[in-house]
């Protein structure tokens, strides 16, 4: 009994750091409070994974020492809290690794694609030439424009990088890894084209 309250005691502050954590790697993504690589390594990575299995412990044997105070600790109570905990953690798992609304991320995603210009620009009609020292001075900060390059091609995407950050990813830069590990390929079909881009 003592190991178990020691194990739900580590449990519980293991949970409120990585309560801090998350926090602090949201607005690292979202305000530059850390490096955003890093927030968004930590984010989406094993930092969610610690967190359900300390929330498991913590929650588990709190609402186990309440329903046996209470005598209503049986086999129905105790099927009851274990697929409670099972529907929970599948929940989870599947929001993190497979869930996706219309071919997006995220349900902000759906809202901001609403927002983009009816009218682009075909790659076709721009000429402008971007490289890697070019391309970083439309930041989207100071009153330029957020422009961001995606498999050779320069969008512009303003009215997406907010202050020249989205989701932790800064205007300016080639993008293209970033966008396809969290969009699909008709995204862009909205975005107005600006130009071509080449990092050599």
């Amino acid at each position: 009994m003592n190991a178990l309250l020691k194990i739900n005691r580590l449990a519980s502050w293991v949970l409120f750091f990585v309560i801090l954590a998350y926090g602090i790697t949201g607005y690292g993504m979202t305000k530059g409070l850390i490096s955003p690589d890093v927030a968004r390594s930590l984010h989406f990575g094993w930092l969610g994974a610690i967190g359900i299995i300390a929330f498991v412990i913590h929650t588990a044997w709190s609402m186990h020492l309440a329903l046996r105070r209470n005598r209503i600790w049986n086999i129905f109570t105790k099927i009851g809290l274990v697929a409670f905990y099972v529907l929970l953690i599948g929940f989870a798992g599947y929001i993190h690794f497979f869930y996706q609304e219309n071919g997006q991320v995220a349900p902000t995603e759906t809202e901001i694609i609403t927002e983009q210009p009816t009218q682009p620009t075909t790659p076709t009609q721009v000429t402008n030439a971007f490289t890697a020292e070019t391309l970083k001075q439309y930041n989207g900060l100071n009153g330029s424009h957020a422009y961001v390059a995606v498999d050779g091609i320069v969008y512009d995407m303003s009215q997406i990088f907010r202050n020249g950050t989205h989701h932790g990813y800064s205007a300016g830069r080639d993008l293209s890894s970033a966008f396809h590990s969290t969009h699909s390929a008709s995204y862009l079909k909205n975005m107005p084209v600006v130009g071509t881009y080449s990092n050599l």
